[in-house]
């Protein structure tokens, strides 16, 4: 069972294959109609980390996920988009979550080109979980359902163009989703304090990995460490070391679970000056030596 957890926490297009069927294609996944393929229920209770790119169309159901340090509310008539290396957290399970999806590598979509008008990685990056309409959703599933139908001929001659001609036609269409205003988005029109919460936040992911000051942070938002602490205390309830410590913590865990780099390769790709530090500061947040823990 341990093998089987840890094999899983790191999630790739390789490791997926196996809940597929005959008709897969290299670097992308998507599921059927088969309900036993998509339901997801949360069995990791440590952080892992997504090597791939994942579009999810949320049927039925509700949970509390993590990405990216950010919470979530995942209920129905919600797009989820994973980009690569993104940390994945479930917080609450609740009920398993129905969900159709399309999940690929990187690679997969080398040869593809989006239009520079359509372009919304910033969107995404800022709201990986978006709340959409009924129409929205039942418009996805068509486009989910066609690509499926077309992944299964095995037999078409240009099957693989085909899937990323159809995959592109719904990127552009989940572009469009991304464009328009929604009074729910909760990154739209925020007050100062809670937009320096939702940069901070921006800042963690892209930079915990070798930046674990408070003064490193404030100094990219033009803040005093002292202004920024008082924020970030007052919106989230959390000090600013304590966000800090649980990026580089659930980091930490992922990269101990689910790859097979040594304690060491782990405290440099940290930026700890050596394993016996890296073990200290673990061990104070976990109650548990890096070893333990994997």
């Amino acid at each position: 069972m341990k093998e089987e957890k840890d094999r899983i926490a790191k999630i790739n297009i390789g490791d997926l294959y196996k809940y597929s069927g005959s008709s897969i294609i290299q670097n992308i996944l998507v599921s059927d109609e088969d309900p036993r393929r998509h339901t997801i229920t949360p069995q990791c209770e440590f952080p892992y980390i997504f090597e791939g790119i994942a579009f999810a169309i949320i049927v039925k159901g509700s949970v509390k996920i993590k990405i990216n340090l950010v919470e979530y509310n995942i209920e129905p008539h919600t797009i989820i988009t994973i980009s690569p290396n993104s940390v994945i957290e479930f917080v609450e399970k609740g009920n398993d979550i129905v969900a159709e999806f399309l999940i690929f590598s990187p690679e997969f979509l080398l040869d593809l080109r989006l239009p520079p008008n359509v372009d919304y990685s910033e969107k995404i990056e800022m709201n990986p979980s978006l709340k959409i309409t009924e129409e929205e959703c039942s418009n996805l599933l068509d486009f989910h359902s066609f690509i499926v139908k077309q992944y299964k001929r095995t037999e078409h001659q240009f099957r693989v163009e085909l899937v990323k001609t159809l995959l592109l036609s719904m990127l552009i269409e989940i572009a469009a989703i991304y464009k328009i205003p929604r009074n729910h988005n909760q990154h739209q029109a925020l007050p100062h304090k809670a937009e320096l919460l939702r940069k901070l936040t921006q800042l963690l992911f892209k930079h915990h990995r070798k930046e674990h000051s408070v003064a490193f942070y404030a100094n990219e938002m033009c803040l005093t460490p002292k202004y920024l602490s008082k924020v970030v205390k007052e919106i989230s309830g959390k000090s600013i070391s304590s966000w800090i410590d649980d990026a580089v913590i659930g980091t930490s865990k992922a990269l101990l679970k689910s790859t097979t780099m040594t304690v060491l390769q782990i405290s440099e790709e940290m930026n700890f000056p050596n394993p016996s530090f890296f073990g200290r500061y673990f061990k104070k947040h976990t109650g548990m030596t890096p070893k333990s823990y994997r």
